[in-house]
């Protein structure tokens, strides 16, 4: 992944960021719900009669409340109402009559109703009305009650008191009632109203959250529902309950090891940040630092380009370095630099430049390095003597989108990127580059680590979040292979940040959010890793000429040019390493004004022209032409009820 990537990914993540905070601690415009009251009431004939009262504190102008209702696409809403109920009155002091009724909307997209009471800073109450027909069902030995009280719910719902009174009194014999709630919190008990001893399920928690939900689950005798006709088909009440049972034990269980993973999750996140730190701030990277001044423009001058190349980008050259290469022998009187013709092709781009240089070979071979050698024998046309830029170059910008010179150019390139990458091996055996940087031995078993740890925790949060086989195994089978790939393609950084991506996403479907925050916390710091964790480590003298290289590179930047004392061409020479460094384009810019309004000599303006040859074609060799087949671009360096507060997918909560 290129460097400018990385930017790119940190901007986003700052981004994001800054949207949850944003978000978070906003305070111009918000609501809470800090109590709901429910009074349900099953009917003989099987209907579930509900009445609500939902407390609101309102922050800013709101247009009304919504509530969703959880009709599993068969059970129907018979009448749905929505009033402001008497101050100081609750659920059954009161009638309907004389109260106005607010208006009300469905969307049947979202099973959601918009109430329309419009709201601005204060504390309001809305009761709500309704009647779910067929709600329970009658079987020939039992009957049963399945329904969501409260769930999809768009933010915290405070207190939560609720009552279900069955159609006959009971003494618990022959009742069975289960609570489904993975957030916790809630107690679930059958009660006896003092008044006239009627049976009750009653339901309290002092904090349900977001992601909480009401779900009960009733069995009692099918007598009960004497209005309504059984149902031909029967429920193994025996088996419903052992499978009941079993959940609540599972459920319980699991969550037990929720402390256990969050501690390990803190621990292995300290580790992960300490080795990104150790990293980051390695003792011969420090000393590198501090020491940086030592090595003035004038004796990094005296290195070879391509050793510079190869020391700035931590011992991983690109395709555009092989021009250091080309200066590497030029400054070792190998070649010459001459000015070339310029293809008429680059008439049609107004970036191309108006001369392009050319590098004449004047060296022995039978003396040549390995290195000089491949140079010599791969890249340089008329028997090796002469260096053309036009061989390497890639297609103007005009020549991109003509569909006809595409497969000429993606030929080209294929080609080049071919003799680069054998060039670029020759490079890295040599003794000086070998000694300058190796191989990260760490690299891998970081990479293979980090998959895995990632995969068997993600796994673990679901284990424990009580998530069925069937979530458990639909999250198991791509986090699989995305840990498989990660680790076969382990050089691909930008594979890990995406298969982080995807673990951090799986999170969305928990419920316990202080496992989600410190795994989340555990994500970020892993990306950390994989953005500081080198490929190559550089040996410390290396590593101080890196950071030296740099501060020069700024330097360069803004044009300055250091007079060299063993007689060379000190514009040149800054040009060379300009280009080397990445820092062509500002330097031959400043060099150049600067050159003109002080009258330079003409043959020094004509090199710096040369150069911007140079810079032309290092910018086109990257460029990998698609095949005619394929779309777009390449590049390669070798390296009514709108608006609730739910969204469009409605909710439980305000609009």
């Amino acid at each position: 992944m290129r460097k400018w990537n990385y930017y790119f990914f940190i901007m986003v993540l700052i981004i994001i960021i800054a949207t949850i905070l944003q978000t978070v601690f906003s305070k111009d415009k918000e609501y809470a719900i800090d109590r709901v009251d429910i009074k349900a009431e099953l009917l003989t004939d099987g209907d579930l009669r509900v009445q609500e009262m939902f407390t609101y504190t309102f922050k800013g102008s709101w247009n009304g409340t919504t509530r969703y209702l959880d009709t599993e696409g068969q059970k129907a809403v018979e009448y749905f109402k929505a009033y402001i109920p008497p101050k100081d009155k609750l659920i059954g002091d009161f009638t309907e009559d004389g109260l106005k009724e607010l208006g009300v909307e469905l969307d049947s997209e979202s099973d959601t109703y918009y109430a329309y009471s419009a709201s601005k800073d204060e504390t309001k109450r809305v009761y709500y009305q309704y009647r779910v027909d067929k709600a329970a069902i009658k079987y020939s030995d039992t009957g049963e009650l399945n329904w969501s009280f409260l769930t999809n719910n768009n933010e915290d719902m405070g207190e939560v008191n609720l009552q279900l009174f069955l159609p006959q009194d009971s003494d618990n014999l022959g009742v069975d009632f289960f609570l489904r709630d993975r957030i916790g919190g809630g107690v679930l008990s059958l009660k006896k109203n003092s008044t006239d001893s009627s049976s009750y399920l009653y339901y309290h928690n002092k904090s349900l959250s977001k992601k909480g939900t009401v779900r009960m689950r009733v069995l009692f005798p099918e007598s009960w529902l004497s209005d309504i006709p059984a149902s031909e088909s029967a429920l193994p009440v025996k088996a419903v309950l052992a499978k009941e049972k079993a959940k609540d034990l599972l459920i319980s269980t699991r969550a037990e090891y929720f402390p256990l993973l969050i501690k390990m999750l803190h621990l292995i996140t300290g580790l992960i940040l300490a080795v990104s730190l150790l990293y980051l701030f390695a003792p011969r990277r420090v000393r590198g630092f501090l020491r940086r001044r030592e090595l003035t423009p004038a004796r990094l001058g005296e290195m070879d380009p391509l050793l510079a190349a190869y020391i700035y980008r931590n011992g991983r050259l690109k395709k555009r370095d092989l021009f250091a290469g080309v200066f590497s022998m030029r400054q070792r009187g190998l070649v010459l630099m001459k000015q070339g013709a310029t293809p008429a092709r680059f008439e049609d781009d107004a970036k191309a430049p108006e001369f392009m240089p050319k590098f004449l070979f004047q060296g022995a071979r039978k003396l040549l390095n390995p290195v000089d050698l491949f140079m010599v024998t791969h890249f340089f046309q008329n028997h090796g003597n002469e260096f053309q830029l036009e061989s390497v170059n890639g297609p103007t910008s005009m020549e991109r989108n003509r569909r006809s010179k595409q497969k000429k150019y993606h030929e080209k390139a294929l080609n080049v990127d071919k003799k680069f990458k054998d060039w670029s091996l020759l490079v890295a055996k040599q003794v000086s580059f070998r000694d300058s940087a190796y191989r990260n031995n760490l690299w891998r078993p970081l990479w293979v680590g980090l998959s895995l740890l990632h995969l068997v925790f993600v796994l673990c949060l679901f284990y424990a979040d009580a998530a069925s086989w069937l979530i458990l195994c639909s999250m198991a089978v791509p986090l699989t292979l995305g840990a498989a790939l990660t680790m076969i393609f382990y050089s691909r950084r930008w594979l890990m940040i995406l298969y982080l991506g995807a673990c951090s996403l799986s999170m969305m479907v928990l419920t316990n959010i202080d496992a989600v925050l410190t795994y989340l916390l555990y994500i970020l710091c892993s990306v950390l890793l994989v953005g500081i964790v080198p490929r190559n480590i550089l040996s410390p003298e290396a590593a101080w000429y890196r950071s030296a290289l740099k501060v020069w590179r700024r330097q360069l930047k803004k044009g300055r040019i250091y007079t060299v004392p063993n007689g060379a061409d000190s514009v040149t020479l800054a040009s060379e390493f300009a280009l080397t460094l990445d820092a062509g384009a500002t330097f031959l810019k400043s060099v150049q004004v600067r050159g003109s309004e002080a009258n330079a000599e003409s043959s020094t303006l004509r090199n710096l022209a040369l150069f911007g040859g140079v810079l032309y074609s290092q910018q086109t060799i990257a460029y990998m032409s698609p095949l005619p087949s394929s779309g777009g671009n390449g590049s390669n360096d070798g390296g009514g009820g709108g608006g609730a507060g739910g969204g469009d997918g409605g909710g439980t909560g305000a609009f």
